[in-house]
């Protein structure tokens, strides 16, 4: 992260430029990228802000992300179509989720899957127990109620 800020500053900008935009002491930046001092998410957001760079777009540069099929993925991607049961295909979230620069539309999708994983852990959980006999506590309970 240090270096693509050091390059995003020099490219973009300046260092006395972004320092001044960041109210910081002339040097800051070059202690900064140096690693004297610790460089803090916050920092990085205001660095970013100071060049004009969002967020999820610094991020992006910073840490690409490739998609690959790993064997995890693959297992959970088998485990899930069979939580889902008889229900038809798994909908799976689009595969680069990184795409969506836009942070309340990742919420948005993350909520989405929250909401799929748990409909279709609770069908798997009713479709487990509903053919499963009343147990004798709770059969006179019942009966007990009627």
């Amino acid at each position: 992260m240090r270096s693509l800020l050091r390059y995003a500053v020099s490219l973009l900008s300046s260092i006395p430029a972004v320092e001044k935009k960041l109210g910081v002491q002339r040097g800051y930046l070059g202690k900064l990228f140096a690693g004297t001092i610790e460089l803090k998410l916050d920092r990085i957001l205001e660095i970013g802000a100071a060049l004009d760079l969002e967020p999820a777009e610094l991020f992006r540069l910073a840490y690409p992300i490739t998609p690959r099929r790993t064997p995890a993925g693959e297992h959970l991607r088998e485990m899930w179509s069979r939580l889902k049961g008889d229900s038809g295909p798994v909908a799976l979230p689009p595969p680069l989720l990184h795409e969506a620069a836009d942070p309340w539309r990742l919420m948005e999708l993350q909520k989405d899957l929250e909401a799929r994983v748990n409909g279709a852990l609770f069908r798997w959980i009713y479709n487990l127990t509903r053919d499963v006999p009343a147990g004798p506590d709770q059969g006179a309970d019942e009966e007990g109620e009627k």
